[in-house]
């Protein structure tokens, strides 16, 4: 896995998203269970050992994608230093149904196939 220091470099950086864009695009055209590894190197245009210096399976490239979604949307509505009140607390169960929303009708597929899983 890539190291905490190396996070901010921009070619891991680059890299990382390159890999999850490749996850979506073939999340698009099959479902979560029947894409491999070596489906996502190959549409990302990167060695396998890239993709595991960066994830450890298809799992937590689907977990990190899942989490900086939820982080953007969280972070555009919510400042880091709000204070946690009820109308936080309101405001972050909105959230989850905006991000749940966002996610089922922007990714079908893949929403359906990590529900799937979920159970």
């Amino acid at each position: 896995m890539i190291s905490k220091s190396q996070k901010n470099d921009s070619q891991v950086t680059k890299t990382h998203n390159l890999i999850q864009e490749a996850f979506l695009s073939l999340a698009n055209e099959k479902s979560f269970e029947d894409i491999t590894v070596k489906d996502i190197s190959k549409r990302a245009s990167v060695n396998r050992s890239t993709f595991y210096a960066h994830f450890e399976d298809k799992y937590n490239l689907l977990d990190s994608f899942i989490t900086d979604k939820f982080m953007t949307i969280v972070s555009s509505r919510i400042h880091s230093y709000t204070k946690l009140t009820e109308e936080t607390l309101r405001n972050l169960i909105l959230i989850m149904c905006d991000y749940h929303q966002s996610i089922g009708s922007n990714y079908t597929r893949l929403y359906k196939s990590a529900t799937v899983l979920n159970c």
